[in-house]
């Protein structure tokens, strides 16, 4: 008995990883498919827990001109940041691009996108300034639930600490007025 070619040996190996392969990316597609649905939902039910508590939650968001030393012109939205990237190039001369976005829940409950664009050359003073925000209201897809989950769930924990905090240094200030506009009552009682 002859044993084949190497070649043949290659190339039967090699159909065989092709059909191994074309099986794996069908299985692959499947997963991707099931897990970019269920993280779609799993976004939209945290949104959903969140919405109630935003006015305790939502705070003032601005995206201003980085050469600007104040935010008289700067974008300004109330909401919770959920996810943010951003790019910096510098060319030479000093030419600077910027580009960027920011998903955030806006303090009605939207889900909203800001894009963000610019460039301009380093001063002083700073020369050939363009700078752009733009806003849009975004529903909850499997893509962009598949670039935004985790980031979404690390942001929202980081607002829900903060509000935390907030909220027991008011509850304590609270209490303390409370306990003041008692002692009004109970020394204007007496007066009466």
């Amino acid at each position: 008995m002859t044993s084949p070619p190497a070649a043949l040996k290659v190339l039967d190996t090699f159909l065989r990883g092709l059909q191994r392969l074309s099986t794996l990316a069908d299985d692959l597609a499947s997963l991707e498919e099931e897990v970019a649905g269920h993280e779609a939902e799993a976004l939209e039910r945290v949104l959903e827990q969140v919405r109630p508590l935003l006015p305790r939650l939502a705070r003032p968001v601005v995206v201003r001109e980085p050469w600007r030393a104040d935010d008289t012109e700067a974008h300004r939205v109330e909401g919770v940041v959920l996810a943010q990237n951003f790019q910096q190039d510098r060319a030479a001369g000093g030419r600077i691009s910027h580009r960027g976005d920011m998903l955030l829940l806006d303090a009605e409950g939207a889900l909203v996108e800001l894009t963000v664009s610019g460039s301009w050359t380093e001063g002083p003073p700073v020369t050939g300034a363009t700078w752009r925000v733009e806003s849009h209201a975004r529903a909850i897809t499997p893509a962009l639930a598949r670039r935004a989950l985790r980031p979404a769930l690390t942001g929202l924990l980081e607002a829900v600490r903060e509000a935390i905090v907030r909220g027991r240094a008011d509850h304590s200030e609270l209490e303390r007025r409370l306990a003041l506009l008692r002692e009004v009552d109970e020394v204007l009682g007496r007066g009466a």
